[in-house]
């Protein structure tokens, strides 16, 4: 009898283990979203703060555009518009209509980062990676892309160096400092050289590039 108490004492516990562990579970999943909301809202809100920038200085463009235009027809019905008064509101129209499209396009190409950044940010997954392995890909490619530009890189970093991480996010990341060291910081021969670097350091992996570059 006392064994068979026992037992079921041992079963009632486990089974408020069990539960407590499912709530536990269910806590950190909860938590985890709550992370990546507001990871999400954060990103949202730099996109939004990026976007204001071309999307003002094209509404400003064609505001200039259509108030030149507007002017151009009230001469023209007029009578008053001469060939150099012409040429000028052509030259306004020129420069306005630059504006508009460059700020456009800039729209564009920062509405196509946030995409990436989503759809990386739903859909990447953390794998384990060596750093080795993915700065000499790096290297690679931002030599290939550039092909007359001289990089010279020290890689301080030990072979069987391996972090647990979301290789495609970390390495854009990695891959953007590689390549505005080689664009900012190259001299007048087009030489740069960098020095690139990891560790352990309480617990944590330390990545640290260095370039020898101009600067800025």
């Amino acid at each position: 009898t006392a064994r068979k108490l026992a037992l079921a004492k041992l079963e009632t516990q486990m089974r408020e283990l069990n539960a407590l562990n499912a709530t536990l579970v269910a806590t950190q999943n909860e938590l985890i979203r709550a992370e990546k909301n507001a990871s999400l809202v954060r990103i949202v809100a730099g996109i939004s703060h990026k976007l204001n920038t071309p999307l003002g200085n094209g509404k400003l463009a064609l505001s200039t555009l259509a108030d030149e235009l507007a002017e151009t027809r009230e001469q023209l019905a007029s009578g008053k518009m001469t060939l150099g008064g012409l040429l000028a509101h052509l030259t306004t129209f020129d420069d306005a209509a630059h504006i508009a499209r460059e700020s456009v396009e800039s729209a564009l190409r920062l509405v196509s980062d946030f995409r990436s950044v989503i759809v990386d940010y739903e859909f990447d997954t953390p794998e384990t990676v060596v750093l080795t392995t993915l700065f000499r890909t790096i290297i690679e490619d931002v030599r290939l892309t550039n092909p007359k530009a001289r990089l010279q890189v020290d890689l301080a970093i030990a072979d069987d160096l391996a972090i647990t991480t979301y290789q495609e996010l970390l390495g854009r990341v990695l891959g953007e400092l590689v390549k505005n060291a080689l664009t900012h910081g190259a001299s007048s021969g087009g030489d740069v050289s960098m020095h690139i670097a990891a560790e352990r350091r309480n617990g944590k992996t330390v990545i640290a590039l260095e370039d020898h570059g101009i600067g800025l």
